[in-house]
């Protein structure tokens, strides 16, 4: 495993303590959670923008 750090603004932290609060989940396994969705739809993207070969 390993660390990651970021900086985000007050704003953007308390909204992600909030979110993360009401789901009943750290902030931690938020961030995670989305930044594999990001990695999942992107890939997506990509295999969709690539020429497919006919047969």
């Amino acid at each position: 495993m390993r660390r990651l750090s970021l900086q985000v603004s007050a704003d953007l932290h308390r909204q992600l303590k909030l979110i993360a609060m009401e789901d009943e989940e750290t902030m931690n396994s938020m961030v995670v959670r989305i930044l594999r969705q990001f990695l999942r739809q992107r890939e997506a993207q990509l295999q969709a923008a690539r020429p497919r070969r006919s047969i």
